[in-house]
């Protein structure tokens, strides 16, 4: 259920970074009787509390969502809590490879059951626009053929619509590759790396649309050199970021009990 959320117009400066950064475009700008531009809700079904207009806004206006305001003095739950899914990037800063052996390095040191290295980590870069425009070809098709466009495949048309961003300007799309039987190597492998990432003032979007579009388009597989017993476990992109968080913010307040 979404959340209620408020803007303080007290506090709210109208910069807009919260509707620039709003997924599902829950919040909007408008302007007012005096003609001053502020965000304000078009449609409150459409949030999913993902918790980015709270940690985004410079001056704390927006109220209603779990943003974690007690200090831990902990620097790595800090990192934890504040890694947010990144879709805006810098498209000429390009990330230097010891950084990249940083991010390697992280994936390659994850835990894996009975200590599989069965995983193999691609890094998209050259192949990047083909399979991005690949990718789209297929999923808008996919949109089309359902009929009516759920609010959910938005994001997709408005890709669509502006091709020319690729991957919103992600330098690096990075695809975990194994067997099925591995998905939980995958996602450690990735997570690890993201973290990583993270902590090295880069930004990270899981691409559960791009990753099914990899597993069912036959000219995707070929290029990426995916065999017949793989899949694309887990693709994100990568790349540095101008956006900046200022506060955590859950995303959801997951139920826990002791027993």
């Amino acid at each position: 259920m979404a959340l209620t959320k408020q803007i303080d117009e007290t506090k709210c400066i109208g910069c807009g970074r919260c509707v620039s950064d709003c997924v599902t475009h829950y919040l909007v700008m408008s302007e007012d009787e005096t003609g001053k531009r502020k965000p304000i809700f078009n449609n409150r079904s459409r949030c999913i509390d993902c918790g980015h207009c709270n940690a985004i806004c410079p001056h704390g206006a927006v109220s209603g969502g779990n943003v974690i305001t007690e200090s831990y003095n902990d620097e790595l739950l800090q990192l934890m809590t504040s890694k947010r899914s990144i879709r805006h990037y810098e498209k000429k800063r390009e990330i230097e490879q010891t950084i990249l052996d940083k991010i390697i390095l992280a994936g390659q040191s994850a835990p894996t059951e009975k200590n599989r290295k069965t995983v193999r980590i691609l890094f998209i870069k050259e192949q990047l626009s083909k399979v991005y425009n690949a990718a789209l070809d297929w999923l808008v098709e996919c949109v089309e053929q359902a009929g009516s466009i759920n609010p959910l495949y938005a994001p997709t048309m408005e890709m669509n619509n502006n091709r020319k961003n690729v991957l919103n300007g992600a330098e690096y799309l990075v695809a975990i590759v194994g067997s099925p039987s591995v998905l939980i190597d995958a996602a450690i492998t990735a997570e690890r790396m993201q973290l990583k990432a993270w902590n090295l003032g880069l930004g990270t979007c899981y691409r559960g649309d791009i990753k099914l579009a990899i597993n069912s388009v036959d000219e995707l597989r070929v290029l990426l050199g995916i065999k017949k017993n793989e899949e694309a476990l887990v693709t994100f992109a990568m790349g540095y970021t101008p956006i900046k968080y200022y506060r955590p913010a859950l995303k959801q307040l997951k139920k826990v009990e002791y027993k």
